[in-house]
């Protein structure tokens, strides 16, 4: 729906930046009125948002005394997305939704705080989905969709491998969105721990349950 409000002149790159932000579920107010003032042809960035809410397409789930907030799509919103015509969602329904489930889980468990949100890591230079720092260690959660086959896990291990090789401690906990996937996960990553960096697993239903054992920096 919100593909209605954007401006035709709006050039490809921009529209994809915008729309690849919002299907990640969590969205910070700044990002969309940055990503979005621009790109408008006949509504301000709040009244999009408002129409969004009232839609039931999104929610707000956390405002700071200060006015930052944190909105997530709704899985009406994200289907809605997906009937625009928008190829990533339709592709990535299961994957974002999956995000925003562990992101609100996480919020409601640890607080707002300390919380970073990326789009999928698709090249070399990109850190996973979410990042928190943990005490001894920063925590990257990889939320598995499903569809990466041996090879394409082997290459993303390797990737994490480079990138946090020579940084602090790096954990990088894949997320599975059902059993059979997590003994999937396990058989394939098992190797793969070593120099700063360590790989584990865990169901979708086990995000919390196992950062509760993590000194969590959230503050």
């Amino acid at each position: 729906m919100i593909l209605n409000y954007l401006n035709p002149q709006t050039n490809y790159t921009a529209q994809e930046r915008i729309m690849n932000l919002i299907y990640l579920g969590a969205v910070r107010r700044d990002q969309l009125l940055f990503l979005l003032s621009g790109c408008l042809k006949h509504a301000r960035v709040d009244q999009v948002l408002q129409e969004l809410r009232r839609r039931g397409c999104l929610s707000t789930v956390y405002t700071s005394s200060r006015g930052e907030a944190i909105y997530f799509l709704t899985r009406r919103g994200l289907r809605q997305i997906g009937e625009d015509g928008a190829k990533t969602a339709r592709h990535r329904l299961t994957y974002h939704v999956s995000v925003t489930e562990i992101l609100c889980r996480c919020i409601d468990e640890f607080g707002v705080h300390g919380w970073e949100w990326h789009s999928r890591p698709d090249d070399s230079d990109t850190i996973p989905s979410v990042r928190v720092r943990a005490k001894d260690a920063t925590l990257y959660l990889d939320i598995d969709d499903g569809l990466r086959l041996s090879r394409q896990l082997y290459t993303t291990c390797e990737r994490y491998m480079r990138l946090f090789r020579d940084t602090t401690p790096a954990r990088i906990l894949f997320v599975a969105a059902n059993e059979q996937r997590k003994k999937y996960l396990k058989n394939r990553i098992r190797v793969w721990s070593g120099e700063g960096v360590s790989f584990e697993v865990c169901g979708l239903d086990q995000v919390t349950d196992f950062l509760r054992h993590i000194p969590v920096t959230t503050g």
